[in-house]
């Protein structure tokens, strides 16, 4: 499965259809992709996961706001004790131990790393344990560097070698 971005968001508001220009919406603005050439990220490298999604197991109701956390890259391996042959090349796990990381309705968000000054996409929210966001099971990302090539021919901009 996969989502094309387009160029207009419609919803519904109020019993009114509105229409809005993703160019006119300040808080939105497009991410920045690494390059081609970018090296993986290895265990132990922190990224930053932001969401919306619910604070704690058990809570149905989403954040008011934005949140963010730091977490460390696990070795695949690692993430492989807990989803078996789900782990490939294509993904990359978090640790979550101190009930920290991503929860229900935080699924598609980004996993940012900064990288000189720039904050760059490398993943995205794709899941984890059925048990639980506070269970200390590991995290796992769908790898963007993998889709590069796919983002491009869907979007048509290039991407950096």
């Amino acid at each position: 499965m996969y989502v094309v971005l387009y160029r207009t968001i419609e919803s519904l508001s109020n019993r009114t259809q509105q229409r809005a220009s993703w160019r006119d919406a300040y808080y939105i603005a497009p991410v920045c992709l690494p390059s081609l050439s970018a090296p993986e990220l290895v265990a132990g490298t922190e990224v930053i996961v932001t969401g919306w999604g619910s604070i704690s197991d058990g809570q149905s109701s989403t954040s008011n706001v934005l949140l963010q956390v730091v977490l460390q890259v696990l070795d695949n391996a690692v993430c492989r004790d807990n989803y078996g042959l789900f782990v490939t090349s294509n993904v990359i796990c978090t640790d979550s131990t101190g009930d920290k990381g991503p929860c229900d309705g935080d699924s598609g968000g980004p996993m940012n790393y900064v990288d000189g000054g720039q904050t760059y996409t490398r993943g995205i929210v794709s899941y984890g344990s059925s048990t639980g966001c506070e269970t200390g099971v590991p995290v796992v990302y769908t790898r963007v560097t993998h889709y590069l090539d796919w983002i491009s021919d869907i979007t048509g901009i290039a991407v950096d070698s």
